[in-house]
């Protein structure tokens, strides 16, 4: 039975069949700081990268899977810099055969460096996710995220997100 993983779908009867593959996703993406004060302090572009690690189905009575997802997103620019490292555990679970959803909840490590003032604040607080997601080949698909953490130096940082996923 396939159980669903994004950014791709794994097939635990294929694994258990001998064949080998590697259960980490590996991600890579755009990132837009949904806050304006933000974007003008650093940029409006920046860029995500990731692993994702399935766990499995933890609960045999919800249809979806859990993964532990390590990201980084960094936004700089104007001598400025917002860059996030986050640790969630999410809970991917189908809307159809292509499609699913996701929440997660984790912490964040957030540096919110004024490069002008020399300020600069690297607080780990709780934060999460939403997202949706579509497979798009046996090993491939995309994410749509958003990421909610509470304010960093008095900036809001929460941010959306398009990233793709490659199992190898």
């Amino acid at each position: 039975m396939p159980f669903l993983f994004a950014p791709v779908v794994l097939n635990v009867d294929a694994a258990s069949a001998g064949q080998s593959k590697c259960p980490v996703i590996v991600k890579v993406g755009y990132a837009y700081l949904t806050d304006k004060d933000a974007r003008n302090a650093t940029s409006n572009n920046g860029y995500t990268v990731g692993v994702s690690y399935p766990v499995g189905q933890l609960v045999k009575s919800l249809p979806g899977t859990f993964a532990l997802d390590l990201d980084f997103t960094n936004h700089t620019g104007n001598g400025n810099k917002i860059e996030n490292w986050s640790l969630l555990g999410v809970y991917r679970a189908p809307l159809t055969e292509s499609f699913y959803y996701g929440v997660g909840l984790g912490v964040n490590n957030t540096l919110v460096s004024d490069g002008t003032l020399g300020v600069s604040a690297r607080p780990t607080t709780l934060g999460g996710v939403i997202l949706v997601g579509s497979k798009i080949s046996d090993k491939g698909s995309v994410e749509l995220y958003y990421r909610l953490q509470n304010k960093v130096n008095g900036v809001t940082v929460n941010t959306l997100g398009l990233v793709y996923g490659m199992q190898f």
